[in-house]
């Protein structure tokens, strides 16, 4: 696997370790979704895998005082804002970001390009 799908891995691994409930917004017929999904199950925390925040359900909430959301490679970052907004109209949120491994990688043009 490439290096930022290896990256996000990690970090969704660690995310599992401090929150009750993992949300991945992302495309289900997306591999690297499915796999954010998956280790959140492997996890064994409530996981679940969603289009948008359209498709939250707050049934979910129960027994839940700390969510995790990550979304897939290919997912817009307004669906994650989407879905936080929206959980902020059924309680007072605090959110916190993860810190990662920072993503610097730099690759040269072929020849041919340049």
């Amino acid at each position: 696997i490439c290096y930022a799908t290896q990256n996000r891995q990690q970090a969704v691994r660690e995310l599992c370790r401090q929150v009750d409930m993992l949300i991945v917004i992302g495309a289900k017929n997306s591999s690297n979704s499915t796999r954010l999904w998956g280790i959140g199950q492997e996890s064994g925390i409530s996981s679940y895998l969603i289009d948008d925040a359209d498709a939250f359900n707050t049934n979910w909430l129960d027994n839940v005082d700390t969510i995790g959301i990550t979304a897939g490679a290919s997912a817009p970052k307004e669906l994650t804002i989407e879905l936080i907004s929206r959980l902020g109209q059924f309680n007072d949120i605090n959110i916190e970001e993860l810190g990662g491994v920072v993503e610097n990688m730099h690759f040269k043009l072929p020849r041919k390009l340049c």
